[in-house]
């Protein structure tokens, strides 16, 4: 007699003679109901019952699932105790019916939340880190540092101390050792009558980040430009980047100190710059870890005998 390897309604011709009732195979099934894990609303192939829980996983306990519902595992293991050779098992299940597990790793805030953001890189086995705003951050407290999988939970041991904390428009080109000076500028457009400070970027064509010069309509500035010129690149404001001069141009092509770290519009602005030193400045100088080529914030401490008018 044919062999069925798929449950299905099957036409089989017989002779019309009289013949004994067959039996007929039951080696091929198909179960439908709740399981404890795998792919859903699929029909799987089962071969046999280490092979079901590899899939679809151990016996449901009737106390969490519905009674009634929990025991399509029991029926695979007597299918195959029974001589059972395949069975497709398709798992079901109503996903909005299901509770999300939590569980409350801290004890809620009490208060209202505060939130800091570090700075510098805090290294592994580091014992401090410097925050932008420590501001509600008091010795006792217990902090949470990082989300997700990457967390950690710590106490703060003492008050944090002050940290005077630069956040700068764009990344620090050069690196800097600490100790090295960090004054007060002032930078305005130079517009000094009778001379020749501005200019702009070809109107077919802008500059790209990274770019180490930039070509003008019109190079001639009066007096000529020199290395050491800081120029405006960019209308003012958010836009505008400063970038050091490297030597005069050639022809209408601009050396500069650093490449750019921002890219320019066709016809966009360069002004070159008056850099004035305000009386009695306040003396900064760089933290005890320096800064590094990329940084876009810096740690300062007051200069050790100087002091701001």
């Amino acid at each position: 007699m044919p062999e069925y390897l798929a449950p299905a309604v099957y036409v089989e011709e017989v002779d019309t003679g009289s013949k004994p009732i067959e039996g007929v195979s039951t080696s091929t099934a198909g179960v439908v109901g709740m399981t404890e894990r795998g792919p859903v609303n699929v029909p799987i192939l089962v071969t046999s019952a280490g092979e079901f829980q590899r899939w679809f996983g151990q016996y449901l306990d009737s106390d969490v699932f519905d009674a009634g519902r929990c025991y399509l595992p029991h029926a695979i293991d007597g299918f195959f105790t029974n001589g059972g050779k395949r069975v497709y098992v398709t798992r079901v299940l109503d996903p909005t019916a299901a509770a999300p597990a939590n569980r409350q790793l801290v004890a809620p805030d009490t208060a209202a939340t505060v939130n800091a953001q570090l700075v510098l890189p805090a290294p592994a086995a580091a014992t401090n880190v410097v925050v932008a705003d420590a501001g509600g951050l008091v010795a006792n407290a217990t902090v949470e540092i990082g989300s997700g999988t990457g967390a950690e939970f710590r106490t703060i041991t003492a008050a944090p101390a002050n940290a005077n904390v630069l956040a700068i428009g764009l990344p620090l080109a050069f690196g800097h050792q600490a100790g090295q000076s960090i004054e007060l500028r002032t930078v305005t457009d130079n517009n000094t009558v009778g001379e020749t400070h501005a200019s702009n970027l070809p109107a077919a064509s802008g500059v790209a980040a990274g770019s180490p010069s930039v070509a003008l309509q019109n190079a001639v500035f009066n007096p000529v430009l020199a290395g050491g010129d800081l120029l405006r690149v960019g209308a003012a404001g958010a836009d505008a980047e400063y970038v050091v001069v490297a030597g005069p141009p050639v022809g209408s092509v601009v050396p500069l100190r650093t490449p750019l770290a921002l890219p320019h519009a066709a016809g966009a602005q360069v002004h070159r710059q008056t850099v004035v030193v305000p009386l009695g400045p306040v003396i900064n100088h760089v933290g005890p870890d320096g800064t590094s080529a990329g940084d876009s914030v810096v740690a300062a401490g007051l200069e050790p005998g100087r002091q701001g008018s």
